[in-house]
């Protein structure tokens, strides 16, 4: 499961789900007091998810790049939770998709806002190599990740089931 833009040949992708992004901040950020717009979003200062990859949480600081929203280079970390825990006592600011961050905001005093630019939704799919397509056994847990993806989905409201 992941948010590969195509899988390589000999391999099956299913859509689960897609989402759109938010921001995270922390609950008294200091561009809270003010207009979130594009402005405001461009000056602030950004934590991004580190990734050797062109799709996922990496792709959205290249489109803020070509949004040409950012001037200055974002803190860059391992993982998302690390990006969280950096927000909650920083004035950065984090883009993560939606349903990431109503789990994260939930546990943290951080505040979601929805960003001021249009951005590419976040996709998740379930990819599988050609040789265990026919598996039953296979073919039963992908069922099985996709029943739950789209129960979550149906429970939240969050993203768009397939």
């Amino acid at each position: 499961m992941g948010s590969p833009v195509g899988p390589p040949p000999g391999y099956f992708r299913r859509r689960l789900y897609t989402d759109r992004f938010a921001c995270l901040l922390r609950n008294d950020h200091p561009a809270l007091a003010q207009e979130w717009s594009n402005d405001t979003f461009a000056a602030s200062r950004h934590a991004g998810i580190a990734s050797n990859t062109k799709d996922g949480f990496g792709r959205v600081h290249d489109d803020l790049v070509k949004l040409d929203l950012q001037d200055r280079d974002p803190v860059l970390v391992s993982n998302v939770l690390t990006a969280a825990l950096a927000i909650v006592s920083t004035d950065l600011v984090l883009v993560v998709p939606r349903r990431v961050a109503t789990r994260i905001a939930a546990l943290l005093p951080l505040v979601i806002v929805d960003p001021p630019v249009e951005l590419t939704p976040y996709e998740v799919a379930l990819i599988w190599h050609e040789r265990c397509h026919r598996d039953p056994y296979h073919r039963w847990l992908r069922q099985e990740i996709a029943a739950a993806a789209t129960a979550t989905e149906l429970a939240t409201g969050q993203g768009q089931p397939t």
